[in-house]
C-alpha cells in the first residue's frame, strides 16, 4: 500500500515512515510527483493539513 503525505518537510517523511507499519510505502508530495505548493493561510495546524489533503486529493 501506498500512502500519500501531503509534505514535503524531509524530517516528517522520516519520521512517519519510522511510523508507517510492513507493507506501507510512505511517499510525500515530491516522490508522488505533485506539482506546486498549497498556501497554508489557515488559522491552525488541523485546517492547513486538511486544505493540504483535500487539495492533493483533488489532483490527478
Amino acid at each position: 500500500m501506498k500512502l500519500v503525505f501531503a509534505t514535503r518537510n524531509l524530517g516528517k517523511l522520516a519520521e512517519l515512515r519510522a511510523l508507517a507499519g510492513e507493507g506501507i510505502e510512505v511517499v510525500g508530495l515530491d516522490e508522488a510527483g505533485v506539482p506546486g505548493e498549497v498556501e497554508e493561510d489557515q488559522p491552525t495546524f488541523e485546517g492547513n493539513a486538511r486544505k493540504k489533503a483535500e487539495e492533493v486529493a483533488r489532483r490527478p
